[in-house]
């Protein structure tokens, strides 16, 4: 039986974006997650289940936190963000182990044993060379093939325009907020935006619409409040953006908490 899959836990933002939870509830929301978890990278929750682990009234204190789909299902996008991004990383490490480490094939998978050499150069582990019929006068035997494993998907180079024009527009905006200084931190940032567009399926349009609307005063919520004052990120802006918060043709009032957690969280 394939064991759950395991996932980091980030206790900052656990906390944070949960302080005003009691405490049925947050071990309501941690359980669903936690189910969302166990079922993959893509996995979801049924809406009814995720109902039935709550008490009376709860699961609307908690709904906010879950993208729910047409078929009744729902998830968690921060949870589905860490599986996808720990998946990914998973499958290039597999990949590269052999490359590597070549003593180390006996310990993977079959799918992975053609790769290995087997001292006739065929790969096939029978130590004897195709087209001999095994020795014994049979047929030839058929060489096998194997397809390559497709590489896992990097930023584009319009990725990565576009996580440093956003990097230009925090810094312009708030100087002193925290920002990538190396190649391999704007990488990440570029890797958000590369799944907006690939999981999200936003267009480059919509990204620099919304960007652009969200350093603009129209962004602006009742009061002080700035959405450019909280997100600071573009993970921040992809969570915000497909939890619906971020709607330049609408008013953008932030709920109380929201704004209070989000500061806590130093979301950047």
């Amino acid at each position: 039986m394939k064991k759950t899959p395991s996932f980091p836990l980030y206790p900052d933002d656990l906390i944070g974006g949960t302080f005003w939870m009691s405490n049925a509830q947050f071990g309501a929301y941690v359980r669903i997650f936690i189910i969302q978890a166990g079922a993959g990278p893509q996995g979801t929750v049924s809406k009814d289940k995720a109902v039935r682990l709550c008490d009376d009234g709860d699961w609307d204190a908690i709904s906010e936190k879950f993208i729910e789909e047409g078929n009744g299902e729902l998830y968690n996008q921060k949870m589905r963000d860490v599986l996808v991004e720990r998946d990914e990383y998973r499958r290039s490490r597999r990949k590269n182990l052999p490359k590597k480490h070549p003593s180390f094939t006996h310990r993977l998978p079959n799918a992975m044993e053609p790769h290995m050499g087997d001292g006739d150069g065929d790969g096939d582990g029978d130590g004897k060379e195709e087209g001999d019929g095994g020795g014994e006068g049979g047929a030839p035997k058929k060489p096998k093939c194997t397809k390559p494993k497709p590489e896992s998907p990097k930023p584009s180079e319009s990725n990565l325009l576009m996580a440093d024009g956003f990097r230009q527009k925090i810094v312009e905006h708030k100087p002193t907020a925290r920002i990538p200084a190396t190649a391999a931190g704007l990488a990440k940032w570029a890797e958000d935006f590369r799944l907006m567009q690939s999981v999200d399926n936003r267009t480059d349009d919509e990204i620099k619409e919304i960007v652009e609307w969200l350093f603009s005063e129209r962004s602006k919520g009742g009061g002080s409040f700035w959405w450019a004052d909280v997100v600071l990120s573009p993970s921040t802006l992809r969570r915000q953006w497909n939890a619906g918060k971020l709607d330049p043709s609408s008013g953008n009032k932030l709920d109380l908490r929201e704004s209070i957690g989000a500061y806590i969280r130093g979301d950047s």
